[in-house]
């Protein structure tokens, strides 16, 4: 659950990056206002998921496990992505503010799983562990992704995120199937029968 947290960390890191650089190359048909006023707002709406995802989330799916949520944020992962493709600022801020949201609700639910499952003689390295693996891995992805888009371009670094979107999904919805095998004390094979 620990790396199903860092990954979704990485890809929205990415995110804003690769979103000032398509909003400097589309100036002519995504901006409102002009650049820096269009960035403040994206970077406010980011937030504003962030803030309502950590205030409401939690309440509304209280009943919805980690995994399924880390599905949906996994998905919407992957149509921010895309949505950088069809450059409507519109669609992109949507799609971010939705992750943003579920990342901030995992994130909390997360943090209650961390506390109630893991003893608490190793709570603090447990803890210090998943900060060390989110705040390294922001930079990673982000130095890689603004790599690829400095040696070739924007949209084959997007392609790249792409595809680390679709195993990211494939990571999360098989951690989901191991984890629902065990809980019901049942071989993974025969569950996927």
């Amino acid at each position: 659950m620990i790396s199903i947290l860092v990954l979704l960390n990485a890809v929205l890191a990415v995110l804003i990056p690769l979103f000032t650089i398509i909003l400097a190359t589309h100036k002519q048909t995504m901006l409102i206002g002009n650049y820096s006023f269009t960035l403040a707002i994206s970077e406010t709406i980011v937030g504003g998921g962030m803030i309502l995802g950590s205030l409401f989330g939690p309440t509304i799916f209280k009943k919805t496990s980690v995994f399924l949520l880390a599905i949906l944020a996994s998905i919407l992962a992957l149509f921010a992505s895309l949505s950088l493709f069809i450059n409507n600022l519109f669609v992109i801020l949507g799609t971010f503010a939705l992750l943003t949201f579920f990342v901030a609700t995992i994130s909390l639910k997360m943090n209650q799983w961390l506390i109630s499952s893991v003893e608490s003689s190793i709570l603090g390295s447990t803890a210090s562990l998943l900060n060390t693996l989110l705040m390294a891995s922001d930079p990673f992805m982000t130095m890689l992704l603004s790599s690829i888009t400095a040696i070739s371009n924007v949209y084959i670094a997007i392609s790249v995120l792409l595809c680390f979107n679709v195993l990211v999904i494939f990571l999360i919805i098989t951690a989901y199937l191991k984890n629902k095998a065990l809980k019901a004390n049942i071989p993974l094979a025969e569950s996927e029968a």
